[in-house]
């Protein structure tokens, strides 16, 4: 099997975060110094887990924008 960064990904994609896991944790014996390695294999093994990360909070601008939206479409269906 190919242990490389890609295919563990590829791994990740479809759902096999434990085979990915175990890819991350032998490159990372290779290169102990790569800390996107290490910070990857944290992602992964949470989704392993089961934790997902929150999702970020939206701006005050994407805010106000929603709000102009919905007062746009609710004119509309009133019209």
């Amino acid at each position: 099997m190919m242990k490389t960064r890609t295919f563990a990904e590829i791994l990740a994609r479809q759902g096999e975060f434990v085979q990915a896991v175990e890819i991350y944790r032998d490159l990372i014996a290779k290169s102990p110094a790569d800390d996107s390695l290490a910070r990857r294999l944290k992602e992964l093994e949470n989704l392993r887990d089961g934790v997902f990360p929150e999702p970020p909070l939206k701006s005050p601008r994407i805010l106000r924008l929603e709000v102009l939206l919905h007062r746009i479409t609710s004119r509309r269906k009133k019209a």
